[in-house]
């Protein structure tokens, strides 16, 4: 059920697709971001520090969009 401009766009969109990020999910990163650095983060889900910010980012824009 993808518009045909979201296909034109992932057509050259390069490296792998961006997962979606649940309601629970954000949540979960954003509790969690209480407690912990962006480099604890990194080390407990075993990715880079800039993957927790872009993910902090992204958690951030799901709470505002979903409320």
């Amino acid at each position: 059920s993808m518009r045909l401009e979201d296909m034109k766009k992932d057509i050259h969109a390069p490296g792998r697709p961006v997962k979606v990020m649940t309601q629970a999910e954000a949540t979960e990163l954003l509790t969690l971001y209480e407690t912990n650095t962006t480099r604890q983060l990194a080390e407990k889900f075993r990715v880079s520090q800039a993957t927790i910010c872009k993910r902090l980012r992204k958690a951030r824009g799901v709470m505002i969009n979903d409320q």
